[in-house]
């Protein structure tokens, strides 16, 4: 944990990383430094004062986006953290407000739709650490069936019978 607090940015860390970077970086006074030792008692990585004092972390940029909406809603009842994900940018999910929820249900599995994201992306790595939805359209017609029910089969080229 030594070497993530000191690598990362406070935005890629948990919170018991957070309160635990905080609370070494209290102790610590000028020309203070602090080794964090692994389980031989080698040093892992050594602190210095003022370790936590980092410039701009982080920026934001506005991105388009198209794809399905392959996931809508939230964990808990309580709706606070409302996200979609698309089928285009999987690896993170989009923050919606319960008013986006509402309007953009509709086209869950069913349509694709372009969505204009700011995303907070890291300086040092570049990672996405989180995205919110600003606005969205719909890109076509409802144009994926919502279940096997709704194919017309007569109309697949590919789907053969044998015998």
């Amino acid at each position: 944990m030594g070497k993530s607090i000191n690598e990362k940015s406070n935005a890629e860390l948990n919170s018991k990383e957070i309160r635990f970077k905080n609370s070494i970086a209290k102790t610590l006074k000028p020309g203070w430094f602090m080794d964090i030792l692994n389980q031989d008692g080698i040093p892992v990585v050594s602190l210095q004062y003022g370790f936590n004092e980092k410039a701009v972390e982080t920026y934001s940029s506005i991105k388009n986006i198209e794809g399905f909406i392959t996931e809508i809603g939230d964990r808990e009842l309580e709706a606070k953290g409302l996200h979609i994900y698309l089928s285009e940018a999987l690896d993170y999910k989009v923050f919606i407000t319960i008013e986006q929820h509402n309007e953009i249900a509709k086209f869950y599995r069913k349509a694709k739709i372009r969505a204009k994201v700011i995303l907070k992306k890291s300086l040092s790595t570049n990672k996405v650490l989180s995205a919110k939805l600003l606005t969205y359209k719909q890109k076509n017609e409802f144009n994926f069936p919502y279940n096997l029910n709704d194919i017309d089969f007569t109309d697949i080229n590919f789907i053969h019978e044998y015998k």
